[in-house]
């Protein structure tokens, strides 16, 4: 109610106001007394009042008192006549009755015809106050039960479209994952034709299974349209709502049993891939035993043998499960907390794979030790490479790789000065590009404080400072820091 009143400008919205309250409500003053049914409080003073038991009980009253707040009191009818959609209702109209006075009786004009007006919904003069009276409905008690009822229609209505196409979505999984296991066990048969009849067998249950779940999608996706129709088109009661509700229920019930095979199918795949790590992990260590001789590996190959065969049983006992929760059986109550442990167990079975593979490539590694020093050394070359960083991180992460680097030599401060020690004639060149390559890191500027490196254009323009770079060619980078430099010009 709540939602739909301040959201009264959807068009959806505006049909069920105006089905409670006519065409030409008082939105402002149902607005603020819909704010008042959700914060205000009440006191329900007789839960089972015997004196609404009498000839004409009545399913609930409200009593105002002089000095003090109204209070309700419920009718025995109301625990024992009535479905709990309907008891809804009736606390709605009598909350409005004790929370902002609302009225059951209209008075609309001097005649005799217009007095006492009946409210009720069900009344003929409901109507006639809807349709000529719409300005003073938000008086009528029963008008808040009205937009509650058909509010809660919609919803319920909407819900039950909502789990059912959640049951098909997850229907189709099941569809699926038995289709891909026939599919399977079909190409099993044709590659092992002494074992065809049993990978056939396997197969037709799959099969079988498969069609049992794409019957229940499609009576899913049927049941999905025939509630979304009803939340808009579909005739407003009691009844209806309490079918929607039951509609959902349903729904989620099939929902839990096809995820249950879902779950378990899963898990089935998972532990089949955890048994063909383990298997490989098992021949990786056995290669090693064979080229070593050491026990351990023989130890290891006899573990991860061992997990091969547990994991296949426990595959097989999942494929056993899924089948246990076909639609052709009864829905189970333990549905939801089976699919919960097949979850469980299929996370096991992926981790418990990847230590298999982890230990496989340990066993390859170990069993081709050129390529594990290989390895371990660029590690180790690279690494050293990053802590030589001539300007800061970012010129360690913006290095070559050491291979290209060697390719490479013309970078280098020492192959410049040794290329102008070859080159006499081209001293100058030397000293001009020089500068450029020595690092300016503080522990340069340390080594020199009262000499900083020339400007470019004034070691180009003074060739013979650079001499010394030409006659003593520096054999690495840090005799490149090293080397004493030549005083500033003074002009």
């Amino acid at each position: 109610m709540y939602d739909v009143i301040h959201n009264y400008h959807l068009p959806e919205n505006k049909a069920m106001v105006h089905a409670a309250f006519g065409k030409k409500p008082n939105i402002e003053e149902i607005r603020k007394n819909i704010g008042t049914l959700k914060h205000g409080t009440i006191e329900i003073a007789r839960v089972r009042d015997p004196k609404l038991g009498g000839a004409q009980p009545s399913v609930a009253e409200t009593y105002h008192h002089r000095h003090r707040n109204a209070d309700i009191h419920m009718g025995p009818s109301f625990h024992r006549e009535i479905s709990n959609e309907y008891r809804g209702g009736v606390l709605i109209h009598e909350a409005a009755h004790a929370l902002f006075n609302a009225e059951d009786k209209h008075d609309v004009g001097p005649r005799p015809n217009d007095k006492n007006l009946l409210g009720y919904v069900w009344e003929q003069d409901f109507k006639t106050l809807r349709r000529d009276h719409s300005s003073i409905m938000h008086k009528n008690a029963d008008s808040y039960h009205m937009l509650a009822q058909v509010a809660t229609h919609r919803f319920a209505q909407q819900e039950a479209a909502r789990q059912h196409d959640h049951a098909a979505t997850v229907h189709d999984l099941a569809r699926n994952s038995h289709s891909n296991a026939a599919d399977h066990r079909s190409a099993l048969a044709q590659a092992n034709p002494g074992e065809a009849d049993f990978h056939n067998n396997a197969a037709e249950k799959h099969r079988v299974q498969a069609n049992l779940h794409k019957a229940h999608f499609d009576r899913h996706v049927t049941n999905a349209a025939h509630h979304r129709h009803e939340s808009s088109k579909g005739q407003v009661s009691h009844e209806s709502i309490a079918s929607a509700h039951e509609a959902s229920q349903a729904a989620q019930r099939s929902s839990s049993q096809a995820q249950a095979t879902v779950n378990h199918m899963q898990a089935a795949y998972e532990h089949h891939l955890a048994a063909d790590a383990h298997h490989k992990a098992a021949e990786a260590h056995r290669l090693v035993h064979e080229h070593t001789g050491l026990p351990a590996a023989a130890d290891r190959q006899g573990v991860h043998n061992d997990a091969a065969r547990k994991h296949g049983k426990i595959s097989q006992g999942h494929i056993k499960s899924a089948l246990k929760h076909s639609p052709a059986n009864p829905i189970r109550a333990d549905d939801a907390d089976s699919a919960h442990h097949a979850h469980k167990s299929a996370v096991e079975a992926h981790e418990d794979a990847e230590r298999a593979h982890k230990s496989a490539r340990n066993a390859q590694a170990s069993h081709n030790p050129r390529h594990s020093a290989q390895a371990s050394h660029d590690l180790l070359h690279s690494t050293q490479a990053a802590h030589t960083s001539p300007r800061s991180a970012q010129a360690a992460h913006n290095l070559p790789h050491p291979a290209q680097a060697a390719h490479n030599p013309p970078h280098s401060v020492t192959h410049l000065a040794q290329s102008a020690a070859h080159n006499p004639r081209r001293p100058a060149q030397a000293a001009h590009n020089a500068p450029h390559l020595v690092p300016h890191s503080a522990q340069s500027a340390a080594h020199n404080p009262p000499h900083p490196a020339p400007h470019p254009a004034q070691a180009a323009r003074n060739p013979p400072h650079a001499a010394p770079a030409v006659h003593n060619p520096p054999h690495s980078a840090q005799a490149a820091r090293n080397a004493p430099r030549p005083p500033p010009r003074r002009h």
